[in-house]
Order: C-alpha cells, then sequence, then structure tokens
C-alpha cells in the first residue's frame, strides 16, 4: 500500500501515516484499511491520498471549490491521479472518507447546505459523478446542543444522497461512545479500535454497490 507525500510513498506506520499528531505512529483510518484491501485484493496495488488538518472547518477553510483546504486536496489528488493513469490501465476510485465537523459550530445551522455543496464539488471536479462518499458519525458531542445541528445534517445528508454513507458507531450515550471508541477516556480521538470498525464497515458499503 501508498501513500501520497512527495509522490506515491509507501504507507508506513511511523514515518508517513498523516495522522495529523506530533505522535507518529498515530495514524487514521489509513492504516486498517490498507491492511484489509491487502487481505481482500492481494494482487492489486492499494493508493491512499490524504489531507487530514485537525481542527479545520467546512464553511471557509473546507468550502466547496474555493477554500484552502479544498483547493489543496484537490490539488494533490490531480498530481496523483495523473501518476496512477500513467502507471495503470485501469484506477478504481473505492470512495472519498470525510471526517470532520467539530470546529463548525459557529455555522452550524448551515452546515448540511455545505456538506451538500462539498459533496457536489468534489464529485464535479474529481470527475465522477457517483463517487461514494463515507461519512463518520461524530460520538462524543451527546448533551451539546450547539453540535446538535452537525449530527443532524450528517445523518440527513446521508440518508437523501443516494451515493453517500453514514459510518455510525454510535452506541447512544457518550460514556458509551468514549469508553467503546475513544484513544482514552479523557481523548476524544478514535482509537485504532473505531478505525478499524470504520474501515470494515466502508468495504461492508463498498461490496453491495
Amino acid at each position: 500500500s501508498y501513500i501520497w507525500g512527495h509522490g506515491f510513498e509507501e504507507l508506513a506506520p511511523g514515518k508517513n501515516l498523516k495522522g495529523g499528531y506530533r505522535d507518529p505512529w498515530r495514524h487514521g483510518i489509513e492504516l486498517p484499511m490498507a491492511m484489509l484491501l491487502e487481505k481482500q485484493f492481494p494482487e492489486a496495488d492499494k493508493f491512499f491520498i490524504k489531507h487530514g488538518p485537525g481542527g479545520h472547518n467546512l464553511h471557509t477553510q473546507w468550502k466547496a471549490a474555493v477554500g484552502p483546504d479544498y483547493r489543496n486536496f484537490k490539488g494533490q489528488l490531480d498530481e496523483a491521479m495523473i501518476d496512477l493513469k500513467n502507471r495503470y490501465e485501469n484506477v478504481r476510485v473505492l470512495g472519498l472518507y470525510w471526517d470532520q465537523g467539530e470546529s463548525d459550530r459557529s455555522k452550524a445551522g448551515d452546515y448540511g447546505k455545505n456538506l451538500r455543496d462539498l459533496f457536489t464539488a468534489f464529485r464535479r471536479d474529481i470527475g465522477i459523478p457517483y463517487l461514494p462518499i463515507f461519512v463518520r458519525k461524530h460520538l462524543f458531542q451527546h448533551g451539546d446542543e450547539s453540535f446538535t445541528p452537525i449530527l443532524k445534517a450528517q445523518v440527513e445528508v446521508t440518508k437523501v444522497d443516494s451515493h453517500a454513507h453514514l459510518l455510525d458507531l454510535d452506541l447512544g450515550t457518550k460514556e458509551k461512545n468514549f469508553k467503546a471508541w475513544a484513544w482514552t477516556d479523557n481523548n476524544g480521538h478514535l482509537s485504532s479500535k473505531a478505525y478499524l470498525e470504520l474501515a470494515k464497515r466502508i468495504l461492508q458499503a463498498d461490496a453491495k454497490k
């Protein structure tokens, strides 16, 4: 498996997982996804393109087509796809994983529209009209009224978009979710166990297509 950096590099824990943390061993969904894909498709080459800055918002930084994070990711994606198409006759895009929302409380009422606009822009600019998009439902904001519109938007947008999938690990309470899925009891970042389960859910959804 490979991840886009300065060109594609072999995916290496402790080196280039782009986890967004000072600890180089921290990772996101790319590591368990690579592991599962290696088992399922041992003869195929697997590639990841990741742009995951922590704490960035959708309403300005990821704003559809014009936000700096959108442009950064799109630039990486364009270069990476040119590289892949120069080397392979057939390139299959499994989908896009979206895990964001904590920094949009000030514009929470607009989150649903902004998310729909983002998905439309992704599909148009990537050139895949039916691009599968996998949205991770947030787990640790139960009781936070400022975040409720964002949670509702994640559910509603994926319900009406037939090519979007909600990855829902919610066990019903903040306490249960922390115990099952958090990095630690006092750290609301996801654990390796959570990312593995999310990766399994993505492949289950992909298998149903």
